[in-house]
């Protein structure tokens, strides 16, 4: 599966959210941004602690990374031009900072061949 297809596909299941991963209201994940996307498709969801914390280890990009192989990729940034990113960084700005739709990522990354 591209990383593309992951995020559209994630981005069926539930609303969009900014600033994380993971929205949890009510120890239950209520929003997922563009990476959470296309971590709920190639790796489910991830546990919730009791204080309604997401329970995610530092290594989650590598789970991601072994199944689609780009996300820690050098690219380009669309918006800015800046090349030296990797392709998370990237994803993560234009879901946080320009609020791209995890569509319109996912139809971006799928031009470009991810």
């Amino acid at each position: 599966m591209k990383l593309s297809e992951a995020i559209r596909e994630g981005a069926k299941l539930r609303p969009q959210c900014f600033g994380k991963l993971f929205a949890v209201t009510d120890h239950k994940i209520q929003a997922t941004c563009a990476v959470g996307a296309a971590y709920e498709v190639l790796q489910g969801l991830p546990r919730i602690d009791t204080w309604g914390e997401v329970l995610i280890s530092s290594q989650y990009l590598l789970g991601i990374n072994e199944k689609v192989g780009v996300i820690t990729k050098g690219i380009t940034h669309p918006e800015t031009g800046d090349g030296h990113d990797d392709l998370y960084c990237v994803i993560e700005s234009l879901n946080d900072n320009y609020r791209w739709s995890r569509e319109r990522i996912a139809n971006w990354l799928s031009e470009i061949g991810y």
